[in-house]
Formats: structure tokens, C-alpha cells, sequence
């Protein structure tokens, strides 16, 4: 069995004025989104009324289909998860899961038809993972490190050090990564510090350095570039090479609302958002769920779905879109021509962390790991 390391580099010591820093940041989040509340109780109070977004699908409430759940035997619990041809490729922690150092884990490689684990190699720091270009690249937390990794062997091939251009607070420039992806011949690693790294697949070198403005995020690579999920700012996009993000809202009758997961699939940018809006019915607030299917030609989202509520994960495969109704207990499918078919699991409505065909991958609140069987495929 061979080992994933990772040069340990200068690991993140805790100093005040981060602590500061960081804390201040959260309540100017907090700040934000209670405001956007209060504008949502003035509207209701002053007689607004929310209407459907034009194109917006109503749910629909088909024939409820069933899913196989199958839990996967892995070391540890679930950290992340990427999909790759015929298999899913699986971070676990195993020993120090709470953030204060350097976890110990396990990377998996589980066969897509059967849920059965193929390979294990052991990893150090591992916090997020993606596949492409013929390897697994793993972003470590406080090495600040991506590293290229042999999916055959689990030798790392290459190592990228990432720092931050400018310190968040004197004498740290910690990266501290939090999310992967890749596409397009590059590889973006996001940090909640403010930064998006664009890295070379073939050459593991460092392109250029993108800001953000929200404190962490989550991307996925469409053919033009990276798409990025920016929470309350909104949607963001970069083509290969840029010096910026090019930011615009999501929002529902001008209400703003909080971006923060993506998928990719169909020709289609898949977004899912929340957050407070005014109710018709009553003088007060209510809040919605919102996914988005965006044209990343044109930019535009050419339709809208909401729900009372849902879990902000979402995954696409094949033809359709997945989302958990933490609301109604069930999983949901989204397609453009036939709108939402809510699919019954065995388990419950889990955060969903990955689709292939054939199947949803879930995440239960324990980390265990679930083999979600689509109806019609032959893997049950």
C-alpha cells in the first residue's frame, strides 16, 4: 500500500488577530442576512406579494419512484467525494476529524455498480479532493498544498505550494484551500480566505490568482471556465486566464439569496440559493430554496424551481438534477422538460455528495456513506 504525503509546511498556529479577523467576518455575514430579513418583513408589511419568477416550474407531484440504499464500508467517516468513469473516488477521516490539526484519512476508490471498495491509500491533511485529467487532485488544509495523484499507485506525481498574495493578518499568508475542481486543462483551488488559484493540469503550475469576495465557496468547470458559488454576492464566472471574477446576484423580486452550491451536466450550470422572501399570505417571512438551471452561453438562467426547503448540496448525472427535501423527507429529480419527481429513500433525505449513472451517492450526518440505486438502473 502506498502513502500520500505531503510536505507539512508552516502549519496554522491559531494567532489572535486571525481569530479576530475571522470573527469579525461571521458578523458581518450575520449582519447581512438580518438585514435581508428585516427587508423581507418591511416588504410584507407594506402589502408585496411574491410572484413566480417567469419560466419558474411549479413542483410538480408525479408517481413517487423508489431508491435502493446500500451504506459503503469504509475507514472513518465521509469527507468528500468525486466521480469518475465507472467509480467514485472517496476522502475519509480516520483519526484528528476536528479541524484543529491535520487530519489522518483514507482515500477510497469505490466501484460505481456494486458500492464495493476497490483501492485504499492512506492520506495526511487531506481536505478536498477532484478527478480529472487522468489523476486525483487533493487539496491539503494547512500545508496549503494541491497535490497530483496517481489513481493507479496513489504516489503523488506533483506538489503545488500555495500562498496568498497578501496577508490576511501580519505574517499569514496561509492559502488553507477548502474545495477543488477541474476541467478546461486547469485545476481551481478555492480558500475561505478570499482567493481562487488557477493551476495548469499538464504543467501543476500556478496560472493566476483570482479574489473573491466571499468567505468561502464552492465551483465547478463548464467549457468556458469556472463558475463559482458566492453566497450572498451571488454567481460568479472566470474564463480561463482571467485576472477577476465577474460577480451577479441571485435574488428573487430583488431579495437577495444566498448562493452556495453547483453542479454541472446537460449543457447546463445547475445553482442552488436560499434564503428569507416576503410571503403572500401572511405579514412576515418565509424561507425558500431556489434551483437554477443557467445558460453558460448567454449567462441566464432559463428556468427557476423553489421549495419550502432543501439541503444545499446539489449533483447532477446523466439527464437530471438531485437535490435532498429535508422539508418533506424525500429526494428530488429536476430535469428542464419534466420538472421535479420526488424519489422515496429507504434512509431518508441524506446530503447528497455525488451522482453517477446509475446511482446517487449520500452522505448520512454520522459520515456514513450510502449507495442511493436510481429506479430503472440495473444496479439495484
Amino acid at each position: 500500500m502506498s502513502t500520500v504525503r505531503v510536505d507539512p509546511g508552516h502549519w496554522w498556529d491559531g494567532p489572535w488577530w486571525a481569530v479576530i479577523k475571522d470573527a469579525r467576518r461571521h458578523q458581518r455575514r450575520r449582519h447581512l442576512r438580518v438585514g435581508i430579513a428585516l427587508v423581507a418583513i418591511a416588504a410584507a408589511a407594506l402589502g408585496w406579494s411574491l410572484s413566480d419568477h417567469p419560466g419558474k416550474i411549479q413542483p410538480e407531484q408525479p408517481p413517487q419512484a423508489s431508491t435502493t440504499t446500500t451504506p459503503v464500508t469504509l475507514a472513518g467517516s465521509t469527507v468528500a467525494a468525486a466521480a469518475a468513469p465507472g467509480a467514485l473516488w472517496v476522502l475519509s477521516c480516520v483519526r484528528d476529524c476536528t479541524g484543529e490539526q491535520p487530519m489522518v484519512g483514507q482515500l477510497s476508490e469505490v466501484a460505481d455498480r456494486t458500492g464495493l471498495v476497490i483501492k485504499r491509500f492512506p492520506v495526511l491533511d487531506a481536505g478536498a479532493l477532484a478527478v480529472g485529467g487522468g489523476a486525483i487532485w487533493i487539496a491539503h488544509t494547512f500545508s496549503g498544498t494541491l497535490t497530483r495523484v496517481d489513481p493507479r499507485t496513489g504516489r503523488i506525481e506533483t506538489t503545488t505550494r500555495l500562498v496568498l498574495p497578501v496577508p490576511v493578518s501580519p505574517h499569514d499568508r496561509q492559502f488553507r484551500p477548502s474545495s477543488v475542481s477541474v476541467g478546461a486543462g486547469k485545476v481551481w483551488v478555492s480558500t475561505a480566505r478570499g482567493w481562487i488559484a488557477e493551476i495548469d493540469q499538464r504543467t501543476s503550475r500556478l496560472v493566476a490568482l483570482l479574489p473573491t469576495p466571499s468567505e468561502d465557496n464552492t465551483s465547478v468547470v463548464g467549457p468556458s471556465g469556472i463558475w463559482v458559488a458566492e453566497d450572498l454576492d451571488g454567481l460568479g464566472f472566470a474564463a480561463p486566464g482571467a485576472h477577476r471574477l465577474s460577480v451577479r446576484p441571485a435574488s428573487v423580486r430583488g431579495q437577495p439569496l444566498d448562493l452556495t452550491g453547483l453542479a454541472t451536466g446537460g449543457g447546463l450550470i445547475w445553482a442552488y440559493a436560499s434564503g428569507p422572501v416576503a410571503a403572500p399570505s401572511y405579514i412576515g417571512w418565509r424561507s425558500i430554496s431556489v434551483v437554477m438551471a443557467i445558460n453558460p452561453r448567454t449567462q441566464r438562467t432559463v428556468q427557476t424551481w423553489q421549495f419550502p426547503g432543501v439541503d444545499d448540496t446539489i449533483a447532477y448525472d446523466q439527464d437530471a438534477a438531485y437535490v435532498s427535501d429535508f422539508t418533506h423527507g424525500q429526494l428530488l429529480r429536476i430535469t428542464p422538460h419534466h420538472g421535479i419527481q420526488p424519489l422515496h429513500s429507504q434512509t431518508g433525505p441524506d446530503a447528497i455528495v455525488a451522482a453517477t449513472p446509475g446511482a446517487l451517492w449520500a452522505k448520512t450526518s454520522r459520515g456514513t456513506l450510502l449507495r442511493l440505486a436510481l429506479p430503472g438502473s440495473n444496479t439495484h
